[in-house]
């Protein structure tokens, strides 16, 4: 159980540190997208959008490490392999 709650709070701590300069990046694309659009080009506008779709992603990812730590509060079910 020791290793299990050490498990947890790695990746806790590794959320907490990846989503704030996840936050920033996120809305910094999206300050580009909004109030600087008419001064991007096409290309310019596609990696803005780019960057808040892989933020997007990244903070997917980050919510399924916190769900994959919740593993070690449940009790998985056993059967045995033949």
């Amino acid at each position: 159980m020791k290793r299990l709650q050490s498990l947890e709070g790695v990746c806790y701590t590794m959320a907490h540190d990846l989503r704030a300069p996840l936050r920033s990046l996120h809305g910094y694309a999206q300050i580009l997208l909004g109030d600087y659009s008419e001064k991007l080009d096409d290309e310019g506008k596609m990696y803005a959008q780019r960057m808040v779709n892989a933020t997007a992603r990244m903070e997917q990812l980050i919510r399924d490490l916190l769900e994959f730590a919740k593993l070690g509060h449940i009790e998985l079910p056993r059967q045995r392999w033949m």
